[in-house]
């Protein structure tokens, strides 16, 4: 058998495999196991979902073949399933949202389909289900974010402590920013979305935050002369996603309050070569969710940019140096760097 056969045939099965645990996540199985002090059998878990037990019973098979799920034998011979110690912990986190990427992209299969030919749409923008995914990794993850921000970027904390005006585009449901103005009541900030529902959904949502309001703005067509300047500028995962990032980076370096306004943003950090990624099931996977997600959001006009989240480290710090700024680039875990931006002296 040939290389590509095994590697093709392996692939196969794995896809088959995520997409029965993307199923398993979202029908609650998982929750089930990891909630249980004790193994439970097949009906057990029915019973506690409200599932079908034949359905249930085969979808743990599954998951316990392809070792996902401890399996044994009860005392009457029946088998039972269990998570292996610290699963829980982790399907709590972060790992539990990225679980229902598979269902995600398959949902959007046919769309992003279409996109590839060209009389076809170019571009498929972000559904509620992706911002709802997005949130929920947000949940476990913001104040991880927060620190990394805190952490890395100069003399950040004094002046948040201090109060400074800040704004955050591409904020999504507005987890992040929230976060913050409630750890710094004594600055002001701003969550921007292009999404008109976001905004809307958000000011509901966040209303009790009394230093956090909301704006809906396009990056992309920031003024000449902005409405109003900000101490600080801040974004996660957005710059590979804009239709044109480097119009988009120059309007914020307009929006920075001088001498000091400062901008720092994370992003995805791969080499931004296949030749040099190769074997990495991790950049292969980034490239998968660039494929489906990135690039469809990216793509809304035929002069696009549509980076994706593998156009590597050096050209997203390039396009930010093109627009104008003194760059640092510090790695941060997970294949991503924190971007910090400053004005010329």
């Amino acid at each position: 058998m040939s290389t590509f056969v095994e590697r093709a045939t392996e692939l196969t099965r794995s896809a088959l495999v995520g997409v029965a645990m993307s199923l398993a996540q979202e029908v609650g199985i998982f929750r089930i196991l990891a909630s249980s002090d004790c193994p439970l059998t097949s009906g057990q878990v029915a019973e506690a979902g409200k599932l079908k037990e034949r359905y249930a019973r085969e979808l743990l098979g599954c998951l316990a073949t392809a070792r996902l799920v401890e399996v044994s034998k009860s005392g009457d011979e029946e088998l039972q399933y269990s998570l292996e110690d610290g699963a829980s912990e982790a399907l709590n986190a972060r790992l539990g949202p990225f679980l229902t990427f598979p269902s995600l992209l398959a949902s959007i299969f046919s769309p992003v389909k279409d996109c590839f030919y060209k009389d076809g749409p170019t571009s498929v923008r972000y559904t509620d289900q992706v911002h709802d995914i997005l949130d929920s990794i947000s949940r476990a993850s913001a104040p991880g974010v927060a620190e990394t921000f805190l952490a890395k970027v100069p003399d950040l904390k004094i002046k948040l402590d201090k109060g400074i005006d800040v704004i955050e585009f591409g904020s999504g449901r507005g987890r992040l920013s929230a976060t913050l103005a409630q750890q710094f009541p004594n600055s002001r900030f701003v969550a921007s979305e292009v999404v008109p529902d976001l905004v809307k959904t958000n000011k509901d949502r966040w209303a009790h935050i009394a230093n956090l309001t909301f704006s809906l703005d396009d990056l992309c067509s920031v003024p000449e002369v902005p409405n109003k300047q900000y101490d600080w500028v801040f974004c996660c995962d957005v710059i590979h996603d804009l239709p044109n990032p480097l119009a988009a980076l120059q309007g914020i370096k307009r929006m920075l309050r001088q001498p000091n306004g400062l901008f720092s943003f994370l992003d995805i950090a791969t080499s931004g070569s296949p030749l040099k990624d190769k074997g990495s099931m991790h950049v292969a996977s980034f490239y998968a969710l660039g494929t489906f997600l990135c690039i469809p959001e990216s793509y809304q006009r035929s002069d696009s940019l549509a980076l994706g989240p593998c156009s590597g480290k050096h050209t997203i710090a390039g396009l930010a140096t093109k627009a104008g700024f003194q760059v640092k680039d510090v790695p941060v875990e997970d294949m991503t760097a924190l971007f910090i931006c400053e004005l010329p002296k």
